[in-house]
């Protein structure tokens, strides 16, 4: 690995940055020397941006990927090979592998299709690349601009060119007849079919040229063609919002009460979506994703779990003695708490329904805390070691009967979705659900704290917590993140203004007597900007496993203040 970075670093002539060799598909020396060239000539953070709100959360990524390496390649391949003319001898190597490969195996994709003919004057074999395919790499050959903007603007509209349903789409017995040829293929799980079963000329007939069909997403298909919610300009999103992270759990009327009350100025017209992350249907293709995310979230933390486990006695024992250090704990029956089992006989004969414990303090008051997660696209490649520390952070909290709330959120189209992993009254066992935790679509951090205080300030407890972890980089840029999509009526949320908006939120917060904590995943540069924001209660953390140590000095320094 080290000498994979060290030939993107020395192409670009920076060591200071980070090497993701996942933005090119780096599997050779010839795409890191790419690489490194691509990040002294565009903006690399620009490119990642975009990157994180076109590519990384689609299903066909790897062709959208190659669509990217490809026009990038051809563009800057001649200032490569002059600027660092050892590296033609990286491109002979990697010619001779891609030609090892394709001897012996057929393309599986589209973007394996796009490379292989990309590349047949090279590996001396014939362009094979009819209708669409032949007309984008036609333009992808044409492209040489060293701009990022005319980059990144070529690709936007490559993007919606070949790689979206378009408006000229058939009559809808005529895809239901295509629909049910692709499904002949007897798929009965989540798994991607392979693009080459369907002719080509049904792929292009249809206009459907690129997509990575799964069972679950035929019905998305039809919905999509028989609403035209993309191209007619619809503004309501609720069906997508809810295919991708699960059904509604609360009231339209309490929801629209709540948006009318915080959903203002540079928020105005944006949709809350509460969620638990339950689907409706059974087969759902975000329901699979969901559940693989989950299990490789669980996964990580088996691996190490006496690690993890002692991680939180020791959080615990820190909490002991520091919020809960002047407190008698007590307990009284109740009607909601730990269920008694004991007790249970009282319900079904008297009326005594108090057959549940709660557990109160003295001195100090009673106790929540509340957990907010950014889980835009930016927490992905960190999604289980975030899922980790919050469960580490609700078992230490739970543990001692401090009512917890742990909740994400992130935006997608128009909609903020906030999703609940456990609330101040659930079972300890609700901890588990925080392993669900999963990044996408990008983030307003000034509204969802606004939220939070809202949902906060309406509870009961003397002492108030809420503890903030986000990559510090608040950013919706509602007419970026989806190609070809109509207005849809929400300004953008970026720059300055989203950094003013979230430190306007968190004073607020504070101003409500909310004990607030910021904990920082971002990068170095914006250190100075996220202190503005949080003040002196706000950690950098570059290590996620760090995170529930932090929280303890957190709480710590809280317990003085008070003491």
């Amino acid at each position: 690995m080290s000498k994979n970075k060290n030939i993107v670093w020395t192409v670009s002539e920076d060591y200071s940055s980070d090497v993701d060799t996942k933005t090119f598909l780096c599997e050779s020396y010839y795409r890191l020397a790419l690489l490194g060239m691509t990040q002294k000539i565009y903006n690399k953070f620009t490119i990642e941006k975009f990157l994180s709100f076109h590519v990384n959360s689609k299903s066909n990524y790897k062709d959208l990927k190659m669509v990217m390496a490809l026009t990038i390649e051809n563009a800057i391949r001649e200032k490569l090979f002059e600027f660092r003319p050892g590296t033609r001898d990286f491109f002979d190597e990697f010619i001779k592998d891609l030609k090892s490969k394709y001897d012996f195996i057929q393309p599986s994709s589209i973007g394996e299709e796009l490379e292989r003919a990309y590349y047949s004057k090279y590996l001396k074999s014939a362009r094979i690349a009819n209708g669409s395919l032949e007309q984008l790499l036609i333009e992808i050959e044409n492209f040489n601009s060293l701009e990022t903007y005319e980059l990144l603007n070529f690709l936007k509209n490559t993007y919606q060119k070949y790689f979206h349903i378009y408006d000229n789409i058939p009559a809808l017995d005529k895809v239901e007849k295509f629909i049910e040829k692709v499904k002949s293929k007897q798929i009965v799980s989540p798994v991607v079919v392979n693009v080459r079963e369907v002719e080509i000329s049904d792929l292009e007939k249809f206009n459907i040229e690129s997509a990575e069909f799964t069972q679950s997403i035929y019905e998305d298909l039809k919905e999509v063609i028989d609403r035209s919610e993309i191209k007619s300009g619809a503004k309501d999103y609720s069906a997508i919002v809810e295919r991708r992270y699960g059904k509604p759990i609360a009231r339209a009327n309490e929801v629209k009460k709540i948006e009318n009350e915080i959903c203002t100025g540079i928020h105005e017209n944006v949709k809350l979506y509460f969620t638990n992350g339950e689907y409706n249907l059974k087969d759902s293709f975000f329901k699979a994703q969901a559940e693989e995310t989950h299990r490789k979230n669980l996964e990580k933390y088996k691996a190490d779990e006496l690690h993890f486990k002692r991680a939180v006695i020791n959080l615990k024992e820190v909490l002991k003695n520091s919020i809960l250090k002047n407190s008698e704990q007590y307990n009284i029956r109740s009607t909601t708490g730990e269920l008694v089992a004991s007790e249970i006989w009282k319900s079904l004969y008297s009326n005594n329904q108090k057959i549940f414990k709660r557990n109160y303090s003295d001195d100090l008051g009673d106790i929540s805390v509340d957990i907010l997660l950014d889980s835009s696209a930016s927490q992905t490649i960190r999604q289980s070691d975030v899922a980790i520390e919050a469960f580490i952070i609700a078992e230490a909290l739970t543990s001692l009967n401090i009512d917890t709330r742990v909740m994400s959120f992130n935006n997608f189209f128009d909609h903020m979705i906030v999703k609940t992993y456990r609330d101040y009254h659930d079972s300890k066992l609700k901890n588990s659900e925080i392993f669900k935790f999963q990044g996408s679509g990008s983030n307003r951090d000034g509204l969802a704290i606004k939220l939070i205080t809202h949902l906060i300030e309406k509870n009961p407890h003397d002492r108030k917590f809420l503890i903030v972890l986000s990559d510090g980089k608040p950013n919706d840029e509602t007419d970026l993140g989806l190609i070809g999509m109509a207005d849809l009526g929400v300004e953008n949320y970026v720059d300055e203004v989203a950094k003013y908006d979230t430190y306007n939120s968190i004073m607020k917060a504070r101003l409500m007597n909310i004990n607030v904590l910021g904990v920082f995943t971002g990068l170095e540069e914006d250190l100075e900007t996220e202190k503005k924001i949080f003040g002196s209660d706000f950690a950098y953390i570059t290590d996620l496993k760090r995170f529930h140590s932090i929280v303890g000095i957190f709480f710590k320094a809280i317990a003085n203040k008070i003491n």
